[in-house]
């Protein structure tokens, strides 16, 4: 064997096989993706039901608020930016149905990623967002849920556990259903 043969053997085909690797791993990805960190289309995710990770966190009126103090309501966590357009379409219709249940035993929380203070506080005065809402300065909570881009909402049971995890904007007649259903499997 020559060392042209042998270089070809040690070199060429590992590319070929992690080009081939890489390649399998995109066509079976399951989530679809609007762009690199902006989920543009709404699509269900498949979820473990698991215990949903704990987290206490600064809301935006200077509260603290801590989720396994939330347990025996239904909770959804929705993780968004205020410079992200579909976080900016859904805004009024995440406000809208929170206040359709004033008074149920459901929670919203808004965790800001990957954005500024600031601008988080006049995305929620602009849009009239009436719901809890915190700024995930250091990453961490968006880390602990795999948060892989904007918006993404994690639905957590009355028990604790995330029974549901949504990607894109939804609009006020699909978070009714969910709710409800949710709402319905808990009785």
């Amino acid at each position: 064997m020559t060392k042209r043969n042998i270089l070809i053997i040690l070199i060429i085909i590992p590319i070929i096989g992690l080009m081939t690797l890489f390649g399998a791993a995109l066509i079976k990805t399951k989530e679809p993706r609007g762009g690199l960190v902006v989920n543009a289309r709404f699509s269900e995710t498949s979820v473990d039901e698991i215990l949903a990770p704990d987290f206490t966190v600064e809301t935006l009126d200077g509260q603290h608020i801590t989720l396994s103090e939330l347990q025996g309501k239904l909770v959804m966590i929705d993780f968004w930016s205020s410079w992200c357009p579909p976080c900016r379409i859904e805004a009024s219709q995440l406000a809208k149905t929170f206040n359709s249940y004033e008074g149920s035993d459901i929670e919203f929380i808004g965790i800001a990623i990957w954005d500024q203070k600031q601008e988080v506080k006049e995305f929620i005065r602009f849009h009239n967002v009436p719901y809890i809402n915190a700024l995930d300065n250091n990453g961490m909570i968006a880390i602990d849920y795999g948060v892989r881009g904007i918006p993404e909402k994690y639905f957590i049971n009355k028990n604790g556990y995330i029974v549901k995890k949504f990607i894109g904007p939804l609009d006020a007649n699909k978070l009714e259903e969910i709710l409800d259903l949710l709402l319905l499997e808990s009785e």
